[in-house]
């Protein structure tokens, strides 16, 4: 199967931003936040050495422009299977995310104990990452 080149990159950017989430989460260390990048590569350094304390990831989540495009895909494409397709909105959601007026659509997917979050913004819609915004 053909992969169009905006997809590679799009799913290289999201395979990156989940490393650094792990990587972040692994940490056994909290620190304040860094007053420049050699900061961040002498605690990136700091960290190297030391073992990694994430034993298991519940769920990997991401949000999508088009929930039933993003469904079809990984349903048809990589076998997941969906097991719920819900609409959460009310002020819990909206404390949470910051947002005022906020409606989302949520769909769960499991591919055998694997399970992908998709999440949709219904209101407010939100803005696409440009295209020409990071060539990797």
């Amino acid at each position: 199967m053909h992969l169009d080149m905006r997809f590679r990159k799009s799913l290289l950017k999201f395979l990156l931003l989940m490393i650094v989430t792990i990587a972040a989460i692994a940490s056994p260390f909290v620190y304040p936040a860094p007053q420049s990048w050699q900061t961040v590569g002498a605690m990136v350094s700091a960290q190297a050495t030391a073992p990694p304390r994430v034993e298991a990831v519940a769920a990997v989540g991401m949000t999508v422009s088009d929930m039933d495009r993003a469904v079809k895909f990984y349903s048809q494409v990589l076998s997941f299977q969906k097991i719920s397709d819900v609409e959460v909105f009310g002020q819990e959601y909206e404390a949470f995310q910051g947002l005022f007026g906020l409606r989302m659509r949520v769909v769960q997917m499991q591919l055998g104990q694997e399970t992908l979050i998709l999440t949709k913004y219904l209101t407010p819609p939100g803005d696409p990452i440009p295209l020409d915004g990071c060539d990797l």
